[in-house]
C-alpha cells in the first residue's frame, strides 16, 4: 500500500476503530474540523501525553487519512509493524537506534515529501516524545525540517499548512474518559518563504516557535513542574 493513495481498508478498518473508541470514552468533543482545508498537504502537528492513544485521537477525529511518523522502535516486532504499515505509519530512527539506522531516515524523509506532494496529510508530534503530563515539552526540529524540504523541492508552490492539535484528556489511564480534540487555524508555509531564503535556520526556529504558541492555547499547558 503506498501511503499517498485512498486506503479503502483504512477507512474500514476505522470504521471498528471507531467503535472500540466510543467505548473507552465517556465522551469525545471534536472542535475545529472547519480549520481542516480540503484538497491541501496538510501536517498535523499534535500535542503528545498519551502514547498512542494520541494518534487514534487524531486519524479517528478527522476526515483524512494521514500517514504517521513514529519512533522506530515500536517497529521491531515484523507481525506489529506489518500492521502500524497498514495504518500509514512509518519509523523515524533516532541515535539511540543506532548510527547505522540514520540513514534510512532519507527514505523516510522522501516518503513525507511524495505523501505531500500528492495533497495528503502528514502527521507527527512536534514534542518528539509523550509526557504524561498536562504541559507541553519543547518542539524539535523535525516538522520545520520536513516542510522546508517539501516546499523547496516545489519552489514554495505547494502551499503546505500546519495544523497544530489540542489533546486533552480527563484522565490517562481508566476507562470512561473525556477526550477533547481541537483542531486549530493552519499556519500557512507561504509566509515563511521569505525569511527561509534569506536565513533557513531562522526560518526554522521561527516555524517551530509559532506551531508551540499555536499550540499551546489548544490544550492544558501547566508551566509548573512541581505542579
Amino acid at each position: 500500500m503506498k501511503h499517498e493513495k485512498y486506503s479503502f481498508g483504512y477507512d474500514l478498518l476505522r470504521v471498528h476503530a471507531r467503535l472500540i473508541h466510543r467505548l473507552i470514552h465517556r465522551r469525545v468533543t471534536v472542535i475545529g474540523l472547519k480549520n481542516i482545508p480540503k484538497n491541501t498537504p496538510l501536517i498535523f502537528a499534535p500535542n503528545h501525553q498519551n502514547a498512542l492513544m494520541d494518534a487514534m485521537a487524531v486519524l479517528l477525529s478527522s476526515p483524512n487519512q494521514p500517514t504517521w511518523l513514529a519512533r522506530a522502535d515500536i517497529f521491531k516486532n515484523k507481525f506489529i509493524s506489518r500492521i502500524l504499515f497498514f495504518i500509514k505509519m512509518s519509523p523515524v530512527y533516532r541515535i539511540r537506534d543506532g548510527k547505522d539506522n540514520l540513514g534510512k531516515n532519507d527514505e523516510v524523509f522522501e516518503l513525507s515529501i511524495r505523501v505531500l506532494k500528492n495533497n495528503k496529510s502528514l502527521a507527527l508530534f512536534p514534542e518528539a516524545a509523550h509526557t504524561f503530563k498536562r504541559q507541553s515539552a519543547a518542539h524539535k526540529k523535525a516538522v520545520p525540517r520536513i516542510a522546508f524540504m517539501a516546499e523547496e523541492r516545489e519552489n514554495f508552490e505547494l502551499g503546505i499548512n500546519i495544523i497544530p492539535i489540542g489533546l486533552f484528556y480527563d484522565h490517562y489511564y481508566k476507562w470512561n474518559r473525556e477526550l477533547i480534540v481541537t483542531f486549530g487555524e493552519p499556519i500557512k508555509m507561504s509566509g515563511y518563504k521569505g525569511l527561509h531564503q534569506e536565513n533557513p535556520g531562522a526560518a526554522a526556529i521561527a516555524l517551530r516557535n509559532d506551531i508551540y504558541d499555536k499550540l499551546v492555547p489548544l490544550t492544558i499547558h501547566i508551566k509548573s513542574k512541581t505542579n
